[in-house]
């Protein structure tokens, strides 16, 4: 299932796939508040999570008894997902916190479609070769939802 809010904005499902239908409906409702504030007031800060944002996520916690947030939880399932990592052979290899490595999803290179990759060229000016490809098996328990490494 893939629900689009708009041409490049998705939920994603192989993060939501390991977690509990609980947070997928919460993930959802948070969604579609963006959803709503973007046709009821133009709003299309997809970052976005002012006071508008906020009294519609309380109003429906209150009401529906769920716990939708501004911020996710599910930092160990994207830490899963990013098996390529990516050092940089420049200064910033011994600069806090980052340590010029990149860990990615996908298998693609830091690059000028990077937001950060201007400041990068400026400061440091190294370039990035793949050091690392993780390959893990895991087994996943969906009736307890833990997770444990093979």
């Amino acid at each position: 299932m893939t629900f689009l809010f708009n041409l490049k904005n998705r939920l994603s499902v192989p993060l939501l796939k390991l977690r509990p239908r609980k947070d997928l409906v919460e993930t959802l409702l948070h969604e579609m508040i963006h959803a709503y504030l973007f046709v009821t007031d133009g709003d299309d800060d997809r970052e976005g999570h002012g006071p508008a944002f906020h009294q519609h996520m309380f109003r429906i916690n209150k009401e529906a008894g769920t716990k939708i947030s501004v911020y996710h939880s599910f930092h160990d399932e994207v830490a899963l997902y990013k098996q390529h990592w990516w050092k940089c052979n420049g200064p910033c290899q011994k600069r806090h916190p980052f340590y010029g490595m990149v860990k990615r999803a996908k298998n693609r290179a830091p690059g000028p479609n990077d937001l950060w990759w201007k400041s990068h060229e400026l400061t440091c000016g190294g370039t990035f070769t793949k050091v690392k490809k993780i390959l893990s098996k895991m087994r996943f328990s969906t009736k307890l939802n833990t997770k444990s490494f093979l």
